[in-house]
């Protein structure tokens, strides 16, 4: 089994512009959200998605 280091993630991420956010919702189920990467922007291995404090999204992530 290779092992890659934290340069080989990033840079695997650098042409990824969207992933799914996974949560498990109050009753348990896998709930998955598209959130974009902003490919935009030049990568440095920090990915940051944003979404309003009132979601759903937010309160799965405090429960669990």
């Amino acid at each position: 089994m290779s092992k890659w280091t934290f340069d080989d993630i990033s840079e695997k991420l650098r042409d990824i512009d969207f992933a799914m956010l996974l949560t498990h919702t109050e009753s348990g189920e896998i709930a998955g959200r598209p959130m974009s990467n902003n490919h935009d922007v030049e990568y440095d291995g920090d990915s940051y998605f944003f979404t309003s404090e009132q979601t759903r999204t937010v309160a799965d992530l405090k429960r669990d």
